[in-house]
Protein backbone atom coordinates (compact mmCIF):
# COMPACT_ATOMS: atom_id res chain seq x y z
CA UNK A 1 0.00 0.00 0.00
CA UNK A 2 2.79 2.35 0.55
CA UNK A 3 3.78 2.16 -3.03
CA UNK A 4 0.41 3.29 -4.29
CA UNK A 5 0.73 6.29 -1.15
CA UNK A 6 4.18 7.26 -3.25
CA UNK A 7 2.79 7.23 -6.35
CA UNK A 8 -0.18 9.44 -5.89
CA UNK A 9 2.59 12.00 -3.73
CA UNK A 10 4.44 11.81 -7.10
CA UNK A 11 1.37 12.75 -8.77
CA UNK A 12 0.27 15.26 -6.40
CA UNK A 13 3.47 16.97 -6.52
CA UNK A 14 3.98 16.81 -10.66
CA UNK A 15 0.63 17.95 -11.52
CA UNK A 16 -0.18 19.90 -8.28
CA UNK A 17 -3.38 18.76 -7.26
CA UNK A 18 -4.48 17.03 -4.18
CA UNK A 19 -5.62 13.03 -5.25
CA UNK A 20 -8.18 12.44 -2.73
CA UNK A 21 -8.54 8.66 -2.57
CA UNK A 22 -11.86 6.46 -1.70
CA UNK A 23 -10.04 5.53 1.64
CA UNK A 24 -9.56 9.27 2.50
CA UNK A 25 -13.00 10.84 1.81
CA UNK A 26 -14.43 7.90 4.14
CA UNK A 27 -11.88 8.99 6.63
CA UNK A 28 -13.13 12.45 6.43
CA UNK A 29 -16.88 11.51 6.75
CA UNK A 30 -15.66 9.10 9.94
CA UNK A 31 -13.99 12.20 11.62
CA UNK A 32 -17.04 14.25 10.89
CA UNK A 33 -19.08 11.67 12.37
CA UNK A 34 -17.07 11.85 15.51
CA UNK A 35 -17.26 15.41 16.01
CA UNK A 36 -21.11 15.39 15.82
CA UNK A 37 -21.93 11.93 17.19
CA UNK A 38 -24.19 12.39 20.38
CA UNK A 39 -24.41 15.90 20.22
CA UNK A 40 -27.81 17.18 20.81
CA UNK A 41 -29.49 18.66 17.80
CA UNK A 42 -26.99 17.21 15.22
CA UNK A 43 -29.33 13.76 14.50
CA UNK A 44 -29.95 14.58 11.10
CA UNK A 45 -25.98 15.59 10.62
CA UNK A 46 -24.90 12.39 11.99
CA UNK A 47 -27.97 10.50 9.85
CA UNK A 48 -26.31 12.52 6.55
CA UNK A 49 -22.57 11.38 7.81
CA UNK A 50 -23.71 7.95 7.86
CA UNK A 51 -25.29 7.77 4.75
CA UNK A 52 -22.47 9.45 2.93
CA UNK A 53 -20.48 7.17 4.92
CA UNK A 54 -23.02 4.09 3.23
CA UNK A 55 -22.26 5.54 0.02
CA UNK A 56 -18.92 5.27 -0.02
CA UNK A 57 -18.36 2.09 1.34
CA UNK A 58 -21.29 0.64 -1.33
CA UNK A 59 -18.66 2.40 -4.10
CA UNK A 60 -15.73 1.16 -2.51
CA UNK A 61 -17.98 -2.26 -2.81
CA UNK A 62 -18.18 -3.06 0.81
CA UNK A 63 -21.09 -3.78 0.90
CA UNK A 64 -21.99 -5.34 4.27
CA UNK A 65 -20.38 -2.20 5.62
CA UNK A 66 -22.80 0.10 3.29
CA UNK A 67 -25.64 -1.90 4.64
CA UNK A 68 -24.20 -0.97 8.41
CA UNK A 69 -23.75 1.98 7.76
CA UNK A 70 -27.31 2.96 5.97
CA UNK A 71 -28.75 1.00 9.06
CA UNK A 72 -27.06 3.33 10.98
CA UNK A 73 -28.41 6.40 9.19
CA UNK A 74 -32.05 5.09 9.91
CA UNK A 75 -31.32 4.51 13.01
CA UNK A 76 -30.63 7.92 13.52
CA UNK A 77 -32.71 9.16 11.88
CA UNK A 78 -35.73 8.24 14.02
CA UNK A 79 -34.00 9.85 16.89
CA UNK A 80 -34.57 13.36 14.55
CA UNK A 81 -37.45 15.31 16.29
CA UNK A 82 -39.71 16.98 13.53
CA UNK A 83 -39.63 20.03 13.82
CA UNK A 84 -40.97 23.43 11.14
CA UNK A 85 -37.29 22.87 9.96
CA UNK A 86 -37.28 19.50 9.41
CA UNK A 87 -41.34 18.70 8.79
CA UNK A 88 -42.26 14.44 9.30
CA UNK A 89 -43.13 14.14 5.16
CA UNK A 90 -39.10 15.06 4.18
CA UNK A 91 -38.01 12.41 7.46
CA UNK A 92 -40.38 10.47 5.86
CA UNK A 93 -38.97 10.47 2.41
CA UNK A 94 -35.44 10.54 3.57
CA UNK A 95 -36.47 7.47 5.41
CA UNK A 96 -37.73 5.66 2.45
CA UNK A 97 -34.54 6.88 0.18
CA UNK A 98 -32.00 4.83 2.95
CA UNK A 99 -34.56 1.80 2.79
CA UNK A 100 -34.23 1.49 -0.76
CA UNK A 101 -30.11 1.67 -0.79
CA UNK A 102 -30.67 -0.95 1.92
CA UNK A 103 -32.90 -3.29 -0.19
CA UNK A 104 -30.55 -2.53 -3.66
CA UNK A 105 -28.01 -3.77 -1.59
CA UNK A 106 -29.35 -6.97 -0.89
CA UNK A 107 -30.06 -7.37 -4.16
CA UNK A 108 -26.39 -7.70 -5.28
Amino acid sequence: MNGMKDEFKDLEQEYGVKIVTPQDRLDSYMRGLELIRGQPGCESAEASQWEAIGDQYRRMNQLGLARAAYQSAINALQKVPTSADFKAEEKLRWQKELQVKLKDLESK
